[in-house]
């Protein structure tokens, strides 16, 4: 690992990047001093060793596309583009006040943009919301809430969801498997898509085999009427 001392306000960064995050190329905004704790260590796995860590400073860098990163360490900066241990590395050159001054610009513009798609991502998910609640007590689902309230057993998720089956015609039946997934038992011959249509509603996001982690992205419909982490759905003979 290789270490970069000397680094200060308009020092030229990279950005690395990786698996769920844009590369890109900016500069040290500003340098942050605070009182060391005592001396620090990280492993060298390259060398098999410790090293000692400055951690007497940390900095601020703003990329071109207004991203910021607050508080990088030193050691966080260095070895080449491939080698993700450390996530940056110098760029070639400074920039000036004037290119500074744009990369202030660019992350206000950011911030604002993100703010903005924010509040109407809100609004949208309130409308939505709205109109799925109008839906759904339509065909005799109740909130979460007021499930919760009735102290009803079982989860509002599966009971709506049973409900919901129903109305649509399927013959099925909605079993609870622990607190994070809903197993639906259809009726050999349904329509196990249009099932599965009704079923995703309820669920809360999505599991990435390529993180290897769960996407919480729960809809609107799951967060009126209750949503699991998993929905799974069977065409078998019911007994």
């Amino acid at each position: 690992m290789i270490y970069v001392n000397g680094i200060t306000i308009g020092t030229n960064i990279i950005y690395k990047g990786d698996m769920a995050n844009e590369p890109g190329e900016g500069a040290v905004t500003k340098v942050n001093r605070k009182v060391s704790t005592g001396q620090v260590f990280e492993m060298n796995f390259s060398a098999g060793r410790l090293d000692p860590v400055d951690d007497s400073k940390t900095f601020d860098i703003a990329l071109d596309d207004g991203r910021v990163f607050r508080g990088v360490y030193v050691s966080n900066i260095g070895g080449s583009y491939s080698d993700k241990t450390c996530r940056f590395m110098l760029g070639e050159g400074t920039s000036s006040v004037l290119q500074l001054a744009g990369l202030g610009a660019a992350a206000a513009i950011r911030v604002a943009s993100l703010k903005a798609k924010g509040g109407a991502a809100a609004e949208a998910m309130r409308k939505a919301k709205a109109a799925a609640l109008v839906a759904g007590k339509a065909i005799g689902l109740i909130p979460e809430d007021e499930f919760k309230a009735a102290k009803k057993r079982g989860s509002a998720a599966a009971y709506n969801l049973r409900i919901e089956l129903k109305a649509a015609g399927f013959k099925a039946r909605v079993v609870q498997d622990g607190y994070s997934a809903l197993r639906v038992h259809l009726a050999a011959g349904s329509d196990k898509g249009k099932a599965e249509t009704i079923a995703d509603k309820y669920e809360a996001g999505s599991f990435d085999g390529m993180t290897d982690c769960y996407n919480y992205d729960p809809g609107a419909w799951g967060l009126v009427f209750g949503d699991v982490r998993h929905v799974f759905c069977y065409l078998e003979p019911l007994q």
